[in-house]
C-alpha cells in the first residue's frame, strides 16, 4: 500500500501542480508530508494517508492550521483497500466536526468510492490520479511506459544500452551473439589497451553486451532497480550513483582482473543494489527490516549465480556493489546534514 501512495502523491505533484512539503508536528504526531497548492484565496492542502494512520486525521488538521497564515482548504485522502462501510460513519463525524472534506479511494478498483464535503473539481482530480496510480501499480506495457516517463533517467540509460546492441548485432551480422572483435571495436574493457591509453574503455564497456540473453537479464534488473534509485536518491544523484558504480566496477577488473574481455552494465546495476543496502542501513528506523532483508537475499542470490555461472565478471560485480553503496551512502549522509 505504501507504494500506492508514492505513487499517488508522485502523480499530484506533476498533474496537478501541488508542491510535497513538511509538516512539523510539534508533538502531536511525527512530521508529516503533505501536498500543497497555493491559491489567490485560499492554499489546498491534500493528505495522503491509510486506513490504520485516520485515526491521527484530527491532529493532522490542527498541525497543518498551526503551520499555515491563512486559512486553508484541507482534503483527506484516505487510501484503502480493505475499506469497510461502518467506516462512513466515523468520516461522516470527522466531516461534521469541521476537519475537512474527505476523499476515500478504492485501492482495488482505483477510483474514488466515497466523497464527503469535497468539491466536484477536487473529486475528479483525484479520481484522474486514482486511477492512473492502479494503472502503474497493476504494471503491464502501459504501467511500465508511465513508470519510465516519469523516471526517465532510467529510460535513458536502457534504450541506450539497447540501442548500443542494435548496433553492434548489426555490424556482428549476428542479434543473438555479438563478435567479439566487434565489442573490442566498440569499446568491451581489456586490461592491456586500458593501460596503453585508452581509457574511455572503463565506461564504453558498460554499454556493451555479449548476447540477447545477457541484455535481457541486465535490462530488466535496471528497470527494476533503476525505478526504485531514481525515485529515492533523485535523478542527479541517481545518474551519479550509476556511472560511479559503472566506473568503480571497470577499475576493479582493471586492478585485481587478469587479462580478460569484459562488458556488461551489471557492475553499474550492482552499484545500484549498493546504493539500496546504504539507503536500508540508513533508513532502517523508519522502514523495517523486510526491506534490507530482501535486499540481502537479493544481493547473496546474484553474489551465488556468479560463482557458479562461468564467464561472469565477479569482481566488476563487487567493485560496482561497493561504489554504489559508498555513493549512496555519501548522498544520504549529506542530505541527513
Amino acid at each position: 500500500m505504501s507504494n500506492f501512495l508514492n505513487i499517488f502523491m508522485r502523480n499530484m505533484v506533476k498533474e496537478e501542480k501541488y508542491e510535497s512539503i513538511r509538516i512539523n508536528g510539534e508533538g502531536k504526531i511525527e512530521d508529516g508530508e503533505v501536498l500543497l497548492k497555493k491559491g489567490e484565496k485560499f492554499d489546498q492542502y491534500l493528505i495522503v494517508m491509510e486506513r490504520h494512520q485516520f485515526k491521527e486525521a484530527l491532529n493532522y488538521r490542527e498541525t497543518v492550521l498551526m503551520n499555515v497564515d491563512r486559512v486553508p482548504e484541507i482534503i483527506f485522502v484516505l487510501v484503502s483497500d480493505d475499506f469497510k462501510q461502518e467506516d462512513n460513519g466515523i468520516i461522516k463525524n470527522l466531516v461534521d466536526s469541521n476537519i475537512g472534506s474527505v476523499i476515500v479511494i478504492d485501492s482495488n478498483r482505483g477510483d474514488v468510492s466515497n466523497i464527503y464535503g469535497c468539491s466536484g473539481d477536487a473529486y475528479n482530480e483525484i479520481n484522474k490520479q486514482a486511477k492512473k496510480t492502479i494503472e502503474i501499480r497493476d504494471g503491464g506495457f502501459k504501467g511500465a511506459i508511465i513508470k519510465l516517463k516519469s523516471n526517465w533517467i532510467t529510460a535513458v540509460f536502457l534504450l541506450s544500452n539497447i540501442l548500443i546492441y542494435i548496433i553492434t548485432g548489426i555490424f556482428s551480422k549476428n542479434i543473438i551473439d555479438m563478435d567479439i572483435e566487434v565489442l573490442l571495436e566498440f569499446g568491451a574493457l581489456y586490461k592491456g589497451l586500458v593501460l596503453a591509453g585508452q581509457y574511455h574503455r572503463i565506461i564504453s564497456s558498460g554499454f556493451l553486451h555479449a548476447g540477447i540473453m545477457h541484455l535481457a537479464m541486465n535490462m530488466l534488473a535496471l528497470y527494476v532497480l533503476g525505478i526504485m534509485i531514481e525515485e529515492i536518491f533523485g535523478k542527479v544523484k541517481f545518474g551519479l550513483i550509476y556511472m560511479g558504480a559503472l566506473i568503480s566496477g571497470s577499475i576493479a577488473t582493471i586492478i585485481f582482473g587478469g587479462n580478460v574481455i569484459s562488458v556488461g552494465a551489471s557492475g553499474a546495476i550492482f552499484g545500484l543494489l549498493g546504493a539500496a543496502f546504504a539507503y536500508g542501513f540508513i533508513m532502517r528506523k523508519r522502514i523495517g527490516k523486510s526491506f534490507m532483508n530482501s535486499l540481502l537475499q537479493a544481493i547473496l542470490i546474484n553474489v551465488f549465480i556468479g560463482v557458479l555461472v562461468p564467464g561472469i565478471n565477479n569482481i566488476a560485480h563487487l567493485g560496482g556493489l561497493v561504489g554504489g553503496a559508498v555513493l549512496g551512502g555519501i548522498f544520504l549522509a549529506v542530505k541527513k546534514r
